[in-house]
């Protein structure tokens, strides 16, 4: 995967894109628009193959830390980063040695100015009653 969640947001959010880039929020399933929570949540970017990984790697570990707490083993959240770093890298995947180049302000800002203008296009819009009431004047002029 190899990017902080604000650089995802930060990378992917575009107003100019259908649903902002996004490929998982609550409202998919049903043709609806994502709601502005969503737009700043790194995982709804992700392709639905990175997102299984993602998934599975976060079970794995909580499993793995649920464990850890049943044979009593006291850890300090140092000692779990580490266990984390280790879990990662038996699993044959990248760690990463840095917080990322953009911060999560950064993400949130920019999320929030691309789902705003996202809306404005959207509002601009003519919607379906308008659409239907545009073709009944139409007919009406016709005959």
């Amino acid at each position: 995967m190899g990017h902080t969640a604000p650089e995802l947001v930060y990378e992917h959010i575009d107003a100019n894109q259908p649903h902002l880039g996004l490929t998982n929020y609550s409202g998919k399933c049903c043709g609806k628009d994502p709601i502005r929570k969503e737009v700043v949540t790194g995982k709804n970017y992700l392709s639905e193959q990175k997102l299984d990984i993602s998934n599975r790697l976060d079970t794995s570990y909580l499993e793995f830390s649920d464990l850890q707490a049943k044979n009593g083993r006291l850890m300090r959240i140092a000692d779990w980063s580490n266990k984390l770093n280790d879990f990662l890298k038996l699993s044959d995947f990248d760690v990463l040695t840095h917080a990322g180049k953009i911060s999560a302000d950064q993400a949130k800002k920019k999320a929030k100015q691309e789902y705003d203008e996202y809306r404005r296009v959207i509002y601009l819009q003519p919607t379906q009653v308008d659409r239907d009431l545009a073709d009944a004047i139409d007919k009406l002029k016709k005959k």
